[in-house]
């Protein structure tokens, strides 16, 4: 069991319990808004099971190899290690050098997936798959399998005519003959199997199912799932809708399973909800894709006008298709705290979002500052202390802790952390639409073969711009920018600078022609082989395959090479 469908999520996990009655579980999970709701799932189930677990977050490889030497050799009883969407791209077995006993349950929405860890062989690893084009999949495991353990084929095939004189001379040509045209066909179908696999690695990175919906849909199998589980579920789907990982299509499919499941939890009586107010109802709703006036804007949801709540969605798709308007809106859902306020899925995307990526700093001169989380899991996650250059970095101390607020503010019923998640969230977008703006009017994106290209470089804006998804917010921004104007989209590369560090940051994005598409992001395969070929200080750290770390003094050189290459 190594790829495990659909139908064998609840079987998974039993050995995951099985296993875990006899030694330690470890989790580790990716620092965005899906991983983050995936382990809240995952935790609930965990604990509803009695199993002891550990919560590490990682926000890089470079942390998961910190990781391993201190809690995975170092721990002898170590049975299980749960990760979520940082484990699929890597040959998980061989990173953690772990023992026959201990097994590595991965579910990550990454594609294309490492295909070490799905081989049936290999029984210590085991990927929680969503079904999805399973027999193209197929295909390609098999010619993986072929390619791995039958190169020798060809010489244990050989046959040693020397010796046998019995044969007269025309049945012996006829045996060469025949076996040439085995050999030929082996051959080919060798370079069919070789060219299957090399499509898989390089069609370009893209994500599948997110990884909230499948442990949602593991916690249904253990008919364990409940509103809160729900909510997870449905902000994770959000999230990979919202940042254009998955297309409108697949986002549908699980919203229709999430509709039932809403429709079972919050039992309508006339316009009330039966679920309690502390608990948070859920509803149906959809959301639109384009923002109220500025004053509306500054104020809270369940403050706004009614008048302008009620009335705008029926003049909208009224006056819409005279302006050749179109899915201004989707199907969604939203969710009541009692009397304090209502909020939607993208406002729990766009507000934990923004936790995450918002250094203390930043948020403390936005006015939104926040106290240091008292998670005991904080507290005693082990530093390496003879790596002092880098522990020492302000940047990869604030993320753990912004990681453990956005993690309390989502997972309790008090909508107070993530208010404050949605001011830094309107902050951040709005220095990402001065940025955007002045970019555009300025002229400052150039322009190359395959791609355009923004580094900035300072600004009051560019705090707020030192992290991965601030970065692929602002893609996304200015992608939606170019689609509005009837510009030919292109694919983008964002750099940030890191003053204090000397280097930059970059984020890849290929957005497609219409929202709701999904185009495959081949930069990565681009990063990897500039990374491979030159000398440049190239750090592909980052667990996110379309991010990566530089010296300020090789961007330019690092620009060059990557228009010089076919994408």
């Amino acid at each position: 069991m190594v790829r495990v469908s659909r139908n064998l999520y609840r079987e998974a996990y039993e050995y995951i319990k099985e296993d875990s009655a006899q030694g330690n579980c470890i989790v580790f999970v990716s620092a965005d808004v899906d991983s983050l709701c995936a382990a809240l799932i995952l935790q609930n189930l965990l604990k509803a099971d009695m199993v002891a677990y550990k919560l590490v977050p990682v926000s890089s490889y470079k942390d998961l190899e910190r990781a391993k030497e201190q809690l995975v050799i170092k721990d002898e009883d170590l049975v299980s290690i749960f990760m979520i969407n940082c484990g699929g791209l890597i040959d998980a077995r061989e990173f953690f050098e772990i023992e026959d006993f201990t097994k590595i349950y991965i579910v990550d929405s990454h594609r294309p997936l490492n295909l070490s860890n799905v081989d049936p062989r290999n029984l210590q690893v085991c990927v929680f798959d969503d079904d999805d084009d399973t027999e193209r999949f197929d295909r390609v495991l098999d010619a993986y399998e072929a390619v791995t353990y039958n190169s020798e084929s060809d010489s244990n095939d050989d046959t040693d005519d020397t010796d046998d004189e019995s044969l007269d001379y025309r049945s012996k040509r006829r045996k060469l003959d025949k076996e040439r045209e085995i050999h030929k066909t082996s051959r080919h179908k060798k370079r069919e199997q070789r060219a299957l696999l090399a499509g898989y690695y390089t069609i370009g990175s893209y994500h599948a199912n997110s990884s909230a919906a499948i442990l949602y849909e593991l916690a249904n199998q253990l008919s364990k799932s409940n509103n809160d589980l729900l909510w997870f579920a449905i902000t994770g789907i959000t999230a990979q809708y919202l940042y254009e990982r998955i297309d409108t299509k697949k986002y549908i499919e699980s919203i229709k399973i999430f509709r039932d499941d809403t429709a079972r939890f919050n039992v309508n009586r006339g316009d009330e909800v039966s679920a309690s107010d502390d608990g948070g109802g859920i509803n149906i709703e959809d959301e639109y894709r384009f923002i109220f006036k500025l004053e509306q804007c500054r104020q809270i949801y369940a403050h706004m006008d009614i008048n302008l709540k009620n009335r705008l969605r029926a003049k909208i798709e009224e006056v819409s298709p005279h302006y050749g308007l179109t899915e201004l809106s989707y199907p969604s859902f939203t969710r009541c705290y009692g009397s304090t306020c209502t909020l939607s899925a993208s406002d729990m995307v766009y507000a934990i979002s923004a936790m995450l990526e918002t250094s203390p700093a930043t948020a403390v001169r936005l006015g939104q500052g926040t106290n240091t989380s008292e998670n005991k899991e904080w507290k005693e996650l082990p530093v390496n202390n003879t790596d002092d250059e880098e522990v020492n970095r302000e940047s990869h101390r604030w993320w753990m802790k912004n990681f453990y607020q956005a993690h309390d503010a989502l997972s309790k019923n008090s909508p107070d952390a993530v208010l404050r998640g949605i001011h830094l969230s309107m902050e951040t977008q709005q220095a990402i639409a001065r940025q955007v703006s002045a970019a555009i009017g300025k002229r400052v994106f150039r322009r190359y073969k395959t791609f355009r290209f923004l580094a900035i470089n300072g600004g009051p804006e560019l705090p707020m711009l030192q992290h991965p998804l601030a970065l692929h917010r602002l893609a996304l921004f200015t992608s939606d920018v170019y689609r509005a104007s009837a510009t030919r989209q292109s694919p983008l590369i964002i750099a940030s600078l890191d003053e204090e560090h000397n280097s930059y940051l970059l984020v890849s994005f290929t957005g497609a022609l219409m929202f709701g598409d999904i185009k495959r992001n081949s930069f990565a395969i681009a990063f990897q082989e500039i990374a491979n070929t030159t000398s440049l200080s190239v750090s592909l750290e980052a667990i996110e395959p379309t991010v990566l770390y530089m010296k300020k003094d090789d961007l330019p050189h690092f620009i060059h090479k990557l228009n010089t290459m076919p994408l």
